[in-house]
């Protein structure tokens, strides 16, 4: 049986309902066909957008699309849908309406909320590849990291104080293989248990920079990765 990815949950849902705003006004559509599009959702679209993505960054005149920004146009787009249709009229929002209002607002919503903030919020953070970085512990307060991947990345280490929407003040760029020293000054790791206030790593593409917002819970930080400045 085909494995499931992160998301499917919610690309099935998105899948299911949207099979069902399409055949609005073309007779509907029976629960199996939604249960069927909704499963070859979940399994698909994640496969789909992991196999885009590497091409995707290969195009620098492409803009970054990150996973909030997704979550918010397909739901912009499910209310543009649905919102203004009545049962048994004909359409009034064109899906192609829909859908581009969807993504007009999925890049300008975060846009709109971080300035507002005065800080990056979710929906505008890049992934991390905290998995290219092997950290060792060094001599004293030293920590060695290396870049394990093929490609250039940014490692930052954020002290006590440094967080969103500053970057972290000892933040590196590393070639493919390369080491180096971060000095985390006495402090312990944030996410030691009865230490939220410690240091945190992360590691990011360039040109984005490495920096920390308090987690959801509202104790300890997150190492997160601010849009390229």
């Amino acid at each position: 049986m085909p494995g499931f990815s992160d998301g499917s949950v919610f690309f099935g849902l998105f899948g299911g309902l949207f099979a069902i705003i399409v055949a609005h006004g073309r007779g509907g559509i029976s629960f199996r066909r939604v249960l069927l599009v909704a499963l070859a959702s979940a399994y698909v679209l994640p496969h789909l957008l992991a196999w885009i993505q590497p091409y995707w960054r290969a195009s620098p005149w492409l803009p970054e699309i990150t996973g909030g920004m997704v979550f918010l146009g397909a739901w912009f787009a499910l209310a543009a849908l649905t919102l203004f249709e009545r049962k048994g009229q004909p359409r009034r929002v064109p899906i192609w309406a829909g859908l581009l209002f969807a993504t007009c607002m999925a890049f300008a919503v975060p846009v709109l909320v971080d300035s507002l903030t005065g800080a990056y919020q979710r929906p505008s953070l890049r992934a991390d590849v905290n998995g290219c970085v092997r950290y060792t512990q060094g001599a004293e307060d030293n920590l060695d990291a290396t870049n394990l991947c093929d490609h250039e990345i940014v490692v930052g280490l954020c002290l006590p104080g440094e967080e969103n929407p500053s970057p972290c003040a000892q933040s590196i760029v590393l070639a493919p293989g390369d080491s180096t020293l971060l000095d985390r000054a006495g402090a312990l790791l944030s996410s030691i248990p009865g230490n939220p206030d410690g240091y945190t790593l992360v590691a990011c593409r360039l040109p984005h920079r490495p920096s920390r917002m308090t987690r959801t819970t509202g104790r300890g930080y997150d190492g997160v990765c601010l849009p390229g400045g």
